[in-house]
């Protein structure tokens, strides 16, 4: 049974004590339901709630904040090949990663359950190519001295330029792409994403939702049977 309405945000408030490492935030749409997890992409924590949330939700598909190529960065040789490495040798991979511990928790989760994985970034190289046309020349050489700690102040149009093309803009995808996924959704995305997905993908269906406060258990018969 798909969590609706009052289940659902029961759910979420529910969720959002058990997953500290998480924000939850879920809202119906159309014969379904989106819950989306914002986790930090760095922190062990977070991704092993990830894990836990899909196993508790059994969702009917898994969202994430991956492009294709940042996809191949993480599983080279594909998911069913890394899900196939002894279990020591997965998290001894996951603990090297600096950065979408999230992301490889949840497709390998999702994997392991039978879950269809979808991928709902934009391709990381026309980010790429967007911040750049924005930028000056002069802008890049002081935002890099910046980024070496070298005591260069960073320009504010280079600012700008990351808020719109790597945040607000992928923001817009992602929650399109999101909110086309049919029935019970999990989207697994990073927590700088999450207010402005669920902003645009609550003007996509007319409902508005928020980030749930935490309540003291998960509703009895919740967790769904596959």
């Amino acid at each position: 049974m798909l969590p609706r309405g009052d289940a659902l945000s029961a759910w979420a408030t529910a969720a959002q004590q058990l997953l500290p490492g998480l924000r939850v935030a879920a809202l119906p749409k159309g014969e379904g339901a989106l819950v989306l997890l914002g986790a930090e992409h760095d922190v062990e924590q977070a991704a092993l709630q990830v894990e836990t949330a899909i196993d508790c939700l059994r969702p009917d598909h898994v969202g994430l904040e991956l492009c294709q190529k940042r996809f191949r960065r993480l599983f080279p040789l594909g998911l069913a090949a890394f899900a196939q490495l002894p279990p020591e040798e997965r998290l001894q991979l996951q603990a090297k990663l600096r950065s979408g511990k999230d992301q490889l928790s949840a497709a390998a989760a999702a994997h392991r359950l039978g879950i269809p994985v979808a991928l709902c970034d934009r391709e990381v190289r026309v980010t790429e190519a967007r911040l750049l046309a924005r930028l000056a020349p002069g802008d890049l050489v002081a935002g890099s001295l910046a980024a070496l700690g070298l005591n260069w102040d960073c320009p504010e149009a280079l600012e700008d330029a990351v808020a719109d093309c790597i945040i607000r803009e992928r923001d817009k995808v992602l929650a399109r792409r999101l909110s086309t996924l049919p029935g019970l959704a999990l989207g697994v995305l990073g927590v700088r994403h999450l207010e402005g997905v669920l902003e645009h993908v609550g003007k996509a269906t007319g409902i508005w939702t928020q980030m749930w406060t935490p309540c003291a258990q998960l509703p009895p018969g919740f967790k769904r049977e596959v």
